[in-house]
């Protein structure tokens, strides 16, 4: 019987070969009135955030800020001549003076489950070194739908959609909150953010998927693809990318709410999604569930 492999105890190491073991929504919305219950209204006009300088590791378009964009960033270049990280020694998390695919493996650790510590990067000597990141906005809709009321006690089915015909989104960390009722469970199945071989199939081709619910409230931290590019269709229709059960102890009002940090199993991941390389922040919005109306 051939021997089992023993567990690493190198924390980079450890952290790539767990995201190896995983291989085989900038939101735009407005508040919805109470009782609506309907898709939370999108704006028409979502904006970058703007790139100055590299100020921490892990940040590899330049725009201050460490999230789900940045991995991207590593991916895009390790895996497919993508463009370089604005500075190298900021996004070698697993120092070998090389930007590699378990560099972006180690990052994708630490924003989602907060196992990896990316210190022994270096942004001291990166100076103002930052990509050149769209500046336009762009059209991104964000939709999220649940029934207009609900009973106690019964769960019911929510759904987060994304929509654009000017952006192929690539990755999302996104948070969904409750009040008045909790998230009992959310998935990516059954939705386009699904594996490629899920059935039914989505377009996660490897990929990362963190979805988790904690304290009532659901997580997802989405990559679409890691050795190839992998995006939403940018053909204006909406896609769904999260669906939830919902549950409400009591009778009353039922609020599900977008746009607030993220968080998985580590710390607060700030709310974006990926798309030309940069990171699009999501603004608030809410939906609103009568129960026992």
């Amino acid at each position: 019987m051939p021997s089992m492999p023993r567990r690493s105890t190198d924390p980079a190491r450890a952290a790539t070969l767990r995201l190896l073991g995983l291989l085989p929504l900038v939101l735009a919305c407005g508040k919805d009135p109470a009782g609506g219950g309907t898709p939370t209204p999108a704006a028409s006009e979502v904006c970058p955030r703007a790139a100055d300088r590299v100020s921490q590791p892990g940040d590899a378009n330049g725009d201050g800020v460490v999230d789900v964009a940045d991995p991207v960033v590593v991916l895009r270049h390790a895996a497919a001549a993508g463009v370089a990280p604005a500075c190298a020694a900021a996004v070698d998390l697993v120092p070998d003076g090389r930007v590699q695919l378990d560099d972006a493996f180690a990052a994708l650790v630490a924003l989602g489950e907060g196992l990896f510590d990316p210190g022994a990067a270096d942004a001291d000597d990166c100076g103002d070194a930052a990509l050149a990141l769209p500046t336009a906005c762009q059209g991104l809709d964000v939709a999220l739908s649940a029934p207009a009321t609900a009973e106690a006690g019964v769960p019911f089915d929510a759904t987060v959609t994304v929509a654009s015909s000017a952006l192929a989104v690539e990755a999302w960390s996104l948070a969904v909150s409750a009040e008045g009722c909790q998230v009992v469970t959310a998935t990516t199945a059954g939705t386009s953010a699904a594996a490629v071989t899920s059935a039914p199939p989505g377009l996660r081709d490897l990929g990362y998927d963190l979805t988790t619910v904690a304290d009532g409230a659901a997580t997802s931290l989405v990559v679409l693809g890691f050795m190839d590019r992998v995006a939403l269709p940018s053909d204006g229709q909406p896609h769904p990318v999260l669906a939830l059960r919902v549950e409400a102890a009591e009778c009353g009002s039922c609020t599900l709410a977008l746009g607030a940090p993220a968080r998985g199993l580590g710390p607060e991941i700030p709310s974006v999604v990926a798309a030309q390389d940069a990171a699009w922040p999501l603004p608030e919005g809410e939906v609103v569930v009568q129960i026992c109306p």
